[in-house]
């Protein structure tokens, strides 16, 4: 199948189903969250993304990273897929375990961003990423996190004041 162009080989075992995009005249890139959560998936690992991944993923950066970051349960890796580069970096169990996907997410952008760089504005855009059915359970996910990352997701889940 790969032979024949019906599937493409992105790294070894992970393949995926090219998409031909009319607006370049060429195929587009493979989706290289994607190709993560594959990797996750076929290695039994758990993934997030971090850094600039993250901010990304949240709205907090219009920049798409060169480097898409995700801290995992797994080794670290390194893969290169085109001119990307896929990186997961090994982090301890108690910051992804037994967490959502938005939760890490969350705390790994607030990670990124840093304590002195969280403003209103960063808030209100959190705020706004956030669907309603997930504040409870992040807040209940982020009871052992880091004190100043703790409270910014407390001011994140908070009802908006009106007035404001």
């Amino acid at each position: 199948m790969a032979a024949s162009g019906e599937i493409r080989r992105i790294i070894q075992g992970i393949y995926d189903k090219p998409m031909y995009s009319e607006f370049l005249q060429e195929y587009a890139a493979p989706d290289i969250d994607g190709v993560a959560k594959a990797l996750a998936k076929k290695y039994n690992w758990t993934i997030a993304p971090c850094g600039d991944t993250a901010l990304n993923r949240l709205h907090l950066s219009t920049q798409v990273p060169n480097v898409w970051t995700y801290i995992s349960d797994g080794p670290y890796k390194d893969y290169s897929i085109g001119k990307v580069n896929l990186q997961l970096k090994k982090t301890a169990n108690k910051e992804i375990s037994g967490k959502s996907d938005i939760t890490i997410t969350l705390i790994q952008a607030l990670k990124a961003l840093g304590e002195d760089r969280i403003d209103d504005r960063t808030i209100k855009i959190l705020r706004s990423e956030l669907k309603e059915h997930d504040k409870k359970q992040i807040l209940t996910e982020s009871m052992t996190v880091t004190g100043w990352i703790r409270e910014t997701i407390r001011e994140i889940v908070s009802q908006e004041d009106e007035n404001v």
